[in-house]
């Protein structure tokens, strides 16, 4: 057995596995500081409407926010730099729309459906074209917990409006 190859193989194989692990290294890095870039505009933005974000999450190149106290959803997308408001009271309910190719989760869209006379609207939050294949379950999650948030946030105000009529 020849045991000459057995240096130069293992070499190989460490620096492969440190590539690797760099590039993971640096792709997380690299999503952190979009994040915080991101949550940044979504911040100064809002703050614009005179509104607080409670709860926000990032999906791409878009942001999902929430300000509690006054009951509105925040959609901020960066490629347009706008950002879209949604009060809660005006939304009949939301579902996830989601466009799958095989096995393969290719979108996911959050359908607001108003209430009658308002308009509906779809807010894009996740394309297989513009983000990593590791976030596919990420996202989805993220998605899920956003629809319940809102489905409760409608919960609650057609609460307090029967309340409000006794």
């Amino acid at each position: 057995m020849n045991h000459a190859l057995d240096g130069p193989a293992i070499g190989g194989l460490m620096l492969c596995v440190f590539v690797v692990i760099a590039i993971l290294e640096f792709t997380k890095r690299a999503r952190l500081n979009k994040k915080a870039v991101l949550t940044q505009q979504l911040l100064t933005a809002t703050e614009k409407h005179l509104l607080t974000v409670t709860r926000w999450d990032v999906f791409g190149d878009h942001i999902l926010g929430y300000d509690q106290a006054n009951n509105t959803l925040f959609f901020y997308s960066v490629n347009q730099n706008e950002v879209l408001l949604f009060d809660i009271n005006n939304i009949a309910d939301c579902t996830l729309q989601k466009s799958i190719n095989g096995s393969a989760l290719n979108t996911i869209d959050l359908f607001l459906r108003g209430l009658p006379g308002k308009t509906n609207y779809t807010l894009p939050l996740y394309s297989r074209l513009n983000s990593s294949l590791f976030q596919t379950k990420t996202v989805n999650y993220n998605a899920e917990k956003w629809k319940t948030l809102i489905e409760d946030a409608i919960i609650a105000n057609k609460l307090s409006v029967i309340r409000a009529g006794r």
